[in-house]
């Protein structure tokens, strides 16, 4: 379905775990103790987002092996207009919108087709976003704001992929990056602060932050591995992510302007992870994992504003029958992906009854902090 030369976004899902999902099959009932979170069923849509400000959870479902977008969360909804949309992911999410890339019947050729970001508006329609130069090229787009939309695609001359702003959700832009080519935008806040990734001049990938006053930022620590990516911004401008360390683990980390980035611990026997978003309450959401011969073992895992970690399957009833693996996080909802008795499934775990918003429960002291990974030699 995807060009060849596009093969990033798919890496990126298979970083993050979102392998396609099996067939649902029904699950029985068990109530849900009073003082415990209800953890809902939603089927076999995969979870790739969470809008920051609303209950809208999105991703795509596998429909007879082509990945359709859907809204998975409050309510199943396909985001695929007959006739327009020929397969799609559902990248971002901002109230009731969505943007995500998508296969696009060609304009001028019914048998041709064009990969292209797309947006579907709060009133369910869509609009091709189109790219930085002609019909033909790439582009995708990632997240939103009530007015901006990022992502990446092809530069007007096809010679890299170039970060993405469509500003007022109207023409492309190429964003700079940080001096070398290629690049990606990942997430963007209330007031326009963007994060992503992009080549320095000497070739490396660094988490990337640009401001709207036009400043590009750096979010990189050299001493802590060689690869970066800024995955989501929250409103107070902190940036979540996850860096490659010199062993070639992933390692989660928060990241601000004036204290630089710090290293998320995992969970106990982890040794790798990552994060997906940050709540407005502090809570950042993502995934600890380990290596169990070739199969990664992951849970998903909830950070709260003192770095501790939670495994948030310790929130469920020992006989649910769930392993959750992955967690996306807002103020109001936690989302993700998970095995409901070995079948992949995506899940909401809504706050108990009689509370508005979720709480996180009573913590182990502080841990001590964390050492800095080794700094291999002659790395910048």
């Amino acid at each position: 379905m995807w060009k060849t030369r596009h093969l990033t976004m798919t890496t990126l899902a298979l970083l993050l775990g979102l392998a396609l999902t099996p067939a649902w099959a029904a699950h029985r009932h068990r109530p849900p103790r009073l003082d415990q979170p209800i953890l809902i069923e939603l089927g076999p849509g995969t979870i790739r987002t969470l809008a920051p400000n609303s209950l809208t959870a999105a991703g795509y479902e596998d429909l007879e092996g082509v990945q359709s977008g859907a809204i998975v969360y409050p309510r199943h909804q396909r985001v695929e207009p007959t006739g327009q949309l020929l397969g799609s992911f559902v990248n971002g999410a901002y109230g009731e919108r969505v943007v995500g890339v998508g296969q696009f019947v060609d304009s001028r050729r019914s048998d041709v087709y064009t990969t292209h970001a797309f947006v579907r508006e709060a009133d369910g329609t869509y609009r091709d976003l189109g790219t930085l130069g002609g019909e033909g090229l790439f582009s995708a787009a990632n997240a939103l704001n009530e007015t901006d939309i990022v992502g990446y695609g092809d530069s007007a001359d096809q010679s890299h992929i170039a970060p993405i702003l469509w500003p007022g959700g109207g023409t492309a832009l190429a964003l700079p990056t940080l001096g070398g080519t290629n690049g990606h935008a990942n997430g963007i806040n209330s007031d326009g602060v963007t994060t992503g990734d992009t080549q320095t001049a000497a070739g490396y990938t660094h988490c990337t932050v640009w401001y709207p006053d036009g400043t590009v930022v750096d979010c990189h620590d050299s001493t802590l591995g060689h690869t970066s990516f800024g995955i989501f911004v929250s409103s107070d401008e902190t940036v979540t992510g996850w860096i490659v360390g010199f062993d070639g683990r992933m390692q989660p980390f928060r990241w601000t302007l004036e204290g630089g980035m710090v290293l998320l611990p995992l969970l106990p026997g982890d040794t790798f992870g990552l994060t997906t978003m940050r709540a407005e309450n502090g809570l950042i959401s993502g995934r600890s994992c380990h290596m169990d011969g070739r199969d990664a073992v992951c849970r998903a895992v909830l950070w709260d504003r003192h770095d501790r970690v939670e495994d948030l399957n310790g929130r469920l009833q020992a006989d649910s029958g769930w392993v959750l693996t992955q967690a996306w996080v807002n103020d109001l909802v936690i989302v993700g992906v998970g095995l409901l008795d070995g079948v992949w499934q995506s899940w909401a775990l809504v706050p108990p009854p009689g509370r508005l918003a979720f709480v996180a429960p009573p913590r182990a002291p502080l841990p001590p902090p964390r050492a800095p990974l080794p700094r291999a030699p002659g790395t910048p």
